[in-house]
This record gives structure tokens, sequence and C-alpha cells, in this order.
């Protein structure tokens, strides 16, 4: 359980464009929403690798998990609230 071990599991996701523009919203104070991506799904393939689970599909999985595009901030594409809405967009989008 290493950086480079997480990083062969998700490289295709975290090199494609689309995945890469989640970098241009900021998602909690100044992590942009890539950032914290990477976050939760690093520690979740940690975790993951410790209690002997997927960590695979829990690093990947992780990575889109705030997979949904638009700055939350300034409006939403949706009539329900952010925390309600985003879910689903983020797994339609994955």
């Amino acid at each position: 359980m290493d950086i480079t071990s997480y990083l062969a599991l998700v490289e295709d996701i975290l090199t494609h464009e689309a995945v890469l523009s989640m970098s241009a919203y900021i998602q909690h104070r100044d992590l942009s929403c890539l950032e914290h991506s990477i976050y939760v799904s690093f520690t979740s393939y940690c975790l993951a690798y410790k209690l002997k689970m997927d960590s695979r599909q829990i690093a990947r999985a992780a990575l889109l998990h705030d997979f949904f595009l638009y700055d939350w901030h300034v409006g939403r594409p949706t009539r329900q609230m952010h925390g309600f809405a985003h879910p689903k967009l983020a797994l339609y989008n994955a």
C-alpha cells in the first residue's frame, strides 16, 4: 500500500479530461473538487487495503464520488438541493 500502487489503480481516471476539469471547482474552502476527491480516494484506498476489502473498486468509486461538474456555491442544475442532487449527477457523469 503506497501512492505508486494507488496511482496505478486510478491513473486512467485521473488522466481523463473531464475528471481533470474538476480542478476548476472549489469545493471545501480552498480545495478543488479534484483535490478533495483524490484525498478521499487515497484515504479510502488505504483503509480498504488494511481491511482486506476491494481497494481498487473503492479507490475508483471514491475518486468519482463528487464528479458533478458545477460550482454548487453559485447555482445548481436541478431543482433539488445540492446535497441530494450531486450523488445522482456524479453517478451519471461517471
